[in-house]
């Protein structure tokens, strides 16, 4: 390697460049030559560096590899007696302070060399504070002599030019200390001011001054202490620091900046990440096929930076073309709900982007999407997923008549599970080699039982059953949580044990704890635009009262800011603290003490417009502020806002407004007066209600619905219609069972229903026989089957005809079928079939009185259908539009079902009755089984093989005819491939 060019030839090529430029090569060259001056005292730490090497005339610059530099000629000579290696290091700090000064001063010749100071004859320091000056000696004790000199230390920048002492600090203005001593040498006050005022007026940037200044006086406190510690290390690392961010630690930026700016790095998880970042990789790459599912779950406590991490890695991944799908659950969002909302926004977010909805990779996912969901399922979850409609074209509209059936209950028996398997499969549909996706469930202590249902079901392995291969392998899911809030006895704690013995997954723990005190000097020293090795001490008390909780860290500088513990000089240009006054002050070992003491700082309208914001939870779309931008005594919310979010309280993108960190939203609610509270809220439901209407209303109904129940029905002021509240409940519920979320289906009935005055049967017949009608539904999906009888018997006693009966008499007949009670739910079916116009034989034991019924189906069926035809065609039926004989058709149905379980030949009379009633009527979603039945009944009582034969090949047809008839698809091949068919 050549080194063309000497250090002056390069200072004065440089000459005329633009400064900044200028000085950031400039610290380039002098953190070169800092590494190698100190790897060069590690090897030779028995020799001894003379001060003849380390000057400017002997320092060369490699031109062509930028800042690396050297030294010419190296004099390594043996140790000499007496001195030390310790003060090896400091004289070779002191030289290359010199170099620098050149350096940075473009050769500017260096202030005559210090001079030997011999006046006294014992070491002592003379400290100065104001006109009273004490003198410590080293003959007081060793401890007193260290003391002063820590504290000479910690002032040391004070003999600066920019300033002779210390302002603004809380203790008053400080004395300049004076260490007189015979073995040391010391600069002439007015040389070394005509020192730093030639780099101040060569335009040297302070951070640059103040080292250079440090370096200059580092061989002043003699054998018992340095400005650095016994090697380069902090000189490299300031170096380092002004390379790495020139913007922050070069430049003077500092006096710009009263406050510190703790920026949205990664301090301390650099294990952590890289873990991650591995699982991702294997996640994308090729071989990923067939291989587990990867989980990984984040642990730790509130305001550990699990949230952080992951938002470090989603950056990374979204940059390599990663799918990302975050869901965030809350107090207020718990459930499938919140997973769901995560899947909309993500197909939202594709809608709205140009790019990615012409990508090649999106349109063939949106061709999966559309190849695996048959009509109905996909209907299913576009109406659960709204964006997915504009997502994916749809192969057609299901007839509306098709669904039209009294109480379908295996479809609410089966729904939780059929939601979970869809969002299980979109989400292996979406993900791919060359997009693969990172699903982020963030704060999953919060998460009901059905959320963590729904986490259980994305985890199985589907794909292969689905017929389009196994995906899971291209789907990263990470969880977030809090340890402390995850016991035993929560969903979550089990889940997680479930997945641990699942073979088909590969879990990943990983456990944030607090940051070391090297990770927490890092993030001081970067907030405050400051070197480490003088925010040491700082950083060290707040790593003991914060325990490297990262958030603590961020509230406890800035309450220390606030408080004037900590502040910036602007005459001296430093920052300055008082560790005693820090110490005896009573600064709060709690975040969240901390985080309601910053609020309470804030102006009254900012504060204001932030409890407003709380009052819906942890997040809220801009669309709602801006109903109750003047609400609560707002003359602006969002102009309030902006102003919470230029103090790190907020966040805001893609117009969502949300609490930077879980505890600062908890903060906040802590803060407001539950009377206050209480009149905030009633204001926000009645503005919402009064300034929003139709479809505006549906796109915010469950903001408005849980505004409304946190007050309930008691608190809710009279100005606001409470009809129209149980009625905006009664919706709120029927869309969450439309989504399986039954829990959260079971609260809004419920305070639908205490909505409802005295007398609402009379008053408010339709709106109260629709909520206790629900209520018994969301109660029998939820497993609490005194409640749902309960229910049924209010409405059996309050309702006007037998027809608004017959909903709550299909659900009791349901549950007393799975309850085993066949005979009872039999009973139940056969009155209410009498009532709908379906009489049946007395004597249904009777054989005889079975075969005449399937003879005379059978006359039926040859005049319907020529005996020429060999098989029935779907199109010559009709759709059944009859709204009694659908009724009559769901009854017959649960009466087939019971009567099978029974073994009763009413099975037989049932069956032929469904057929009959197709015949005449058209067909439905039940006629399928009703031709499968009729067809075993041909088989085994008639004896007519071939009829049973025909009949049954219907029945397959008619079952795979159209979605909406696959719902029966299980017990249609059950009785046709399991019995009828064996008979073959």
């Amino acid at each position: 390697m050549s080194w063309p060019t000497s250090l002056s030839d390069w200072v004065a090529c440089r000459r005329g460049e633009p400064s900044k430029n200028f000085f950031l090569a400039a610290v380039k060259i002098a953190l070169s030559l800092a590494i190698k001056l100190d790897s060069r005292c590690e090897m030779n730490s028995d020799g001894y560096i003379t001060e003849g090497d380390i000057v400017f005339s002997n320092v060369v610059v490699n031109a062509e590899l930028t800042g690396d530099s050297d030294f010419r000629t190296k004099s390594w000579t043996d140790k000499e007696s007496g001195k030390s290696r310790d003060l090896n290091v400091r004289a070779a700090i002191l030289c290359l302070g010199r170099v620098f000064f050149e350096l940075f001063t473009s050769g500017a010749a260096l202030p005559p060399k210090p001079i030997e100071n011999t006046d006294t004859e014992s070491s002592f320091l003379s400290i100065s504070e104001g006109k009273k000056t004490s003198t410590v000696s080293v003959d007081d004790g060793i401890e007193s002599y260290e003391s002063a000199i820590h504290e000479r230390l910690h002032a040391s920048y004070s003999k600066s030019p920019f300033a002779m002492k210390i302002s603004n600090c809380p203790g008053g203005e400080r004395g300049i200390l004076s260490i007189p001593n015979k073995h040391r040498r010391a600069f002439d006050q007015d040389e070394e001011r005509s020192a730093l005022m030639l780099m101040q007026t060569a335009g040297v940037p302070s951070s640059v001054c103040r080292l250079i200044n440090d370096m200059l006086m580092n061989d002043e406190l003699g054998d018992f202490g340095s400005l650095f510690r016994h090697d380069f290390s902090d000189v490299v690392e300031d170096l380092k620091q002004m390379c790495d961010n020139p913007d922050l630690f070069l430049y003077d930026t500092l006096p710009t900046r009263f406050m510190p700016v703790i920026c949205d790095n990664m301090y301390g998880r650099g294990k952590e990440l890289q873990v991650a970042d591995d699982i991702a990789g294997k996640v994308s790459s090729p071989k990923a096929e067939g291989m587990k599912q990867e989980v990984i779950m984040i642990s730790g406590h509130s305001g550990c930076g699990k949230s952080m991490l992951v938002n470090e890695l989603m950056t990374s991944l979204e940059k390599n073309g990663w799918g990302i799908i975050q869901c965030k659950f809350d107090t207020l969002s718990s459930g499938t709900s919140a997973v769901i909302l995560a899947f909309d926004q993500f197909f939202s977010d594709i809608n709205t982007m140009p790019d990615l909805v012409n990508n090649l990779e999106i349109q063939v996912i949106r061709d999966r999407i559309i190849e695996t969901f048959d009509e109905a399922n996909l209907e299913f979850l576009c109406s659960v997923v709204p964006s997915l409609r504009c997502f994916a074209s749809k192969k057609g509209s299901i007839d509306s008549n098709l669904h039209r059936s009294l109480f379908n209950s295996s479809e609410v028996q089966n729904s939780k599970y059929r939601l979970n398997l869809l969002i299980n499969l979109m989400a292996k549909l979406i993900s791919s080699e060359r997009r693969p996706l990172l699903l982020f469930l963030d704060d999953l202590h919060w998460a009901d039982d059905a959320a963590v249902d729904l986490l259980n079901t994305i985890l199985e392995d589907v794909g292969e059953e689905a017929g389009f291969g196994s995906s899971a392998s291209h789907t990263l899911l990470i969880g977030a949580f809090r340890n402390n809030e995850v016991a035993c006895e929560h969903p979550l704690f089990k889940c997680l044990q479930q997945i641990k013995q699942d073979d088909h997954v590969s879990l990943s723990e990983i456990q944030l704890r607090g940051l070391r005190r090297e990770d927490v000097e890092l993030m001081v020293s970067d907030a405050l635009s400051y070197p480490r090795r003088l925010t040491r001490s700082l950083s060290k008390l707040i790593h003991q009262k914060s325990m490297g909780n990262p958030l603590f860290v961020r509230e406890l500088l800035n309450d220390l800011c606030a408080e004037n513990l900590l502040t910036y000089s602007l005459s001296s240009r430093k920052w300055e603290w008082d560790e005693d006054t820090i110490q005896e002050k009573n600064v709060s070992n709690s975040v969240a003490e901390l985080l309601t003491r910053q609020l309470l700082r804030l102006p009254d309208a900012v504060l204001r417009g932030l409890r407003v914001m709380s009052c819906f939870g942890a997040k809220v779309h801009q669309r709602v502020l801006s109903y109750v931008k003047d609400a609560c005594g707002n003359s602006d919310i969002i102009i309030e806002l902006d102003c919470a979010l230029s103090e790190g309280l907020i966040e805001h993108s893609k117009d969502i407004f949300k609490f930077r960190h879980d505890m600062i939203y908890e903060a906040v609610v802590r803060g407001i007066d539950r009377n206050d509270q209480i009149n905030m809220i009633g204001e926000l439901i009645k503005t919402l209600l009064t300034r929003t209407f139709g479809e505006e209303i549906d796109n915010i109904l469950f903001v408005i619905v849980d505004l409304i129940n946190r007050l309930g029905s008691a608190m809710t002021p009279n100005s606001v219609d409470h009809l129209q509240c149980a009625r905006l409940n009664l919706s709120a519920g029927e869309k969450s069972i439309q989504t399986a979320d039954f829990a959260s289906a079971l609260g809004y009935i419920e305070s639908g229903i205490s909505f409802l005055g005295r007398g609402s049967w009379d008053s408010n017949y339709s709106l109260t026989l629709s909520l206790f009608e629900k209520y018994a539904v969301v109660n029998w999906a939820q497993g609490n089957i005194d409640a749902m009888k309960a229910s049924i018997e209010t409405v059996s006693k309050h309702a006007r005809c037998f027809d608004d009966k017959l909903k709550s008499i299909h659900l009791l007949v349901h549950s007393l079928g799975l309850d085993g009670k066949s005979a009872k739910a039999t009973s139940h079916c056969i009155a209410v079939l009498e009532y709908l116009g379906e009489s049946f034989p007395q004597n249904i034991d009777d054989p005889s009185c079975i075969a005449q019924e399937l003879l005379d189906l059978k006359l039926r069926l040859k005049a319907f259908i020529p005996a020429t035809e060999t098989t029935f065609r779907v199109n010559d039926f009709p759709v059944m539009q009859d709204h009694k004989k659908l009724e009559a058709m769901s009854f017959l149905y649960e009466s087939a079902c019971s009567s099978y379980q029974q073994k009763s030949p009413l099975f037989n009379i049932v069956s032929a009755r469904m057929v009959k009633l197709s015949l005449d009527h058209g067909i439905c979603v039940q006629s399928s089984l009703g031709f499968a039945s009729t067809a075993l009944a041909f088989v085994l009582v008639l004896r007519d093989i071939s009829e049973g034969y025909r009949l049954g090949k219907f029945a397959l047809s008619l079952v795979s005819s159209n979605s909406a008839f696959k719902v029966l698809l299980p017990e249609v091949y059950c009785i046709v491939y399991g019995i009828v068919r064996s008979v073959f």
